[in-house]
């Protein structure tokens, strides 16, 4: 038996010409309405306007196609109420859906059964972010545990934080990923970043 380490570092930066929309109404207020168990800054930082901006109707196609990527949000309505002959309200309606899971696991043959449980929230006391925890006995290499955590705006940023960590007998896997994905038609620039370390056992048999 012996033991092998590794680890590796990927970097990825991404181009993309820039789309524009026409500028429209200036916005004097922005309303979000329906929320139960989500933060409010959750889905004000998915918006892609403030007040003060000019608001077109691709941004509001924009913004509510960014609001429906969140697994945990449903019904959602983008509108506009016009107040002045060149201002707007923008009412932001939505619905939370239920997201946490608990899943038991099972598998194998009588006297060599693996089992354990999965518990999953992807969206973390309200505040968009994923932790999933799994815990197993595995019938070969005996007991492991992952455990896996994202936050898709890191720091309330458009940065995204990725973390996995694999332990048990057989050795561990660990991974970290920062990203800047493409959130807007009008985004220049995308990156990717990770880096992995793994320590594995190399049995013969």
């Amino acid at each position: 038996m012996s033991a092998r380490v590794s680890w590796c570092v990927c970097v990825c930066l991404l181009f993309a010409a820039p789309v524009r929309g026409s500028d429209g109404s200036i916005v004097r207020n922005v309303r979000i309405a329906g929320l139960t168990r989500t933060r409010l800054e959750v889905v004000h930082r998915e918006l892609l306007f403030k007040p003060g901006d000019r608001l077109s109707t691709s941004v509001i196609d924009e913004t509510a196609r960014n609001l429906r990527a969140l697994l945990f949000l449903g019904e959602i309505d983008v509108r506009t109420r016009q107040v002045a002959t060149d201002s707007i309200d923008v009412i932001v309606s939505v619905r939370d859906l239920y997201s946490r899971a608990l899943t038991p696991l099972l598998s194998g043959e009588p006297g060599e059964l693996s089992y354990g449980v999965v518990g999953l929230d992807y969206n973390l006391l309200g505040s968009g972010q994923v932790l999933q925890v799994t815990a197993l006995h595995d019938a070969v290499t005996g007991n492991e545990g992952e455990v896996f955590y994202r936050a898709p705006r890191w720091f309330g940023s458009r940065s995204a934080l990725t973390g996995t960590a694999r332990m048990g007998g057989e050795g561990y896997d660990v991974s970290l990923r920062a990203a800047r994905p493409f959130y807007r038609l009008a985004e220049r620039w995308s990156y990717w970043v990770t880096t992995r370390g793994t320590r594995e056992l190399v049995r013969l048999y």
